[in-house]
């Protein structure tokens, strides 16, 4: 949002004695700080940061486990938000009644003002009411206070360790939301790609339209079909556009992030730019 500053969110163990320091427990929770581009914080020059300030929340018994934050790439200074930080949660005693009651994963954020300030309220997935299918590994992107968040989904109770090591599901879903124009969800949720079961789909990026806010793309890869794909969703997140970016038998890949490319100009069309990585098998890159 502001010009001369970052931000950055991560997930921290809080390390309950559960393993030690350093390690992956079930009470990870998410951090963010606000980091200075210009070289005026402090008199400490570019790069010098704010204090880690804790978005979720105090949780001093361990009550959820937080993981993989996302926030999108591009803020804005004339909206009440600039960013959406979104991660899964697993909670340790479930509140209920409400979305959490039972213990699969699901998605809820944050939002930031254009200084880094935490608005107040928690966003939460729509899909997160459904607790028969965990949700996991958040992507987001968005600009102007509208956002695009996408996940996997697995059937729950699908057995998943307390920190699934892979967010992979057998659906890719995605939701919008405006809170600029019209406070809530534009469109509800779709599942935007399916296989019969499993944990193979996994999402690795998403990248949001911020010229015409018409699309995003969200790009993910099948670590079965050892495929790779690319599928265009519209404002109202149903698909308008899909793609297999790569397929060659024998080959494994690891799809990677992605990017909306567009001058201020407009001299060349908007485009969309994502990354994936190949190897044949053995040790060598293809």
């Amino acid at each position: 949002g502001d010009p001369t500053n970052a931000v950055l969110c991560l997930q921290r163990d809080i390390n309950f004695g559960l393993g030690g320091t350093h390690t992956s427990d079930p009470n990870s929770r998410i951090f963010y700080t606000l980091i200075d581009l210009a070289g005026t914080a402090g008199g400490n020059g570019a790069g010098s940061s704010t204090p880690m300030v804790e978005l979720t929340g105090a949780d001093p018994n361990g009550e959820a486990d937080r993981e993989r934050p996302s926030i999108n790439r591009q803020g804005s200074t004339y909206t009440n938000s600039s960013f959406l930080v979104a991660w899964q949660t697993l909670w340790t005693n479930p509140p209920c009644p409400g979305p959490f009651c039972l213990d699969d994963w699901d998605v809820e954020g944050k939002r930031l003002d254009a200084a880094g300030g935490i608005l107040t309220g928690t966003w939460i997935s729509a899909n997160s009411y459904t607790n028969s299918w965990h949700k996991m590994g958040p992507q987001v992107d968005g600009y102007g206070d509208e956002y695009v968040i996408g996940y996997s989904m697995i059937a729950n109770p699908t057995a998943l360790p307390l920190s699934s090591p892979v967010p992979a599901g057998s659906r890719i879903a995605c939701e919008s939301y405006d809170w600029w124009t019209q406070p809530g969800v534009i469109g509800m949720p779709q599942v935007v790609h399916e296989v019969p079961s499993g944990e193979r789909l996994t999402l690795t990026g998403i990248s949001y339209d911020s010229g015409s806010r018409s699309h995003a793309v969200l790009v993910y890869h099948d670590n079965q079909a050892q495929e790779v794909y690319a599928t265009k969703v519209g404002y109202r997140n149903r698909v308008v556009e899909s793609l297999t970016a790569y397929s060659q038998p024998g080959n494994q890949v690891y799809a990677g992030g992605a990017v909306f490319d567009r001058d201020g100009a407009l001299s060349y069309p908007a485009r969309h730019a994502f990354v994936f990585g190949v190897t044949n098998g053995s040790t060598q890159p293809v």
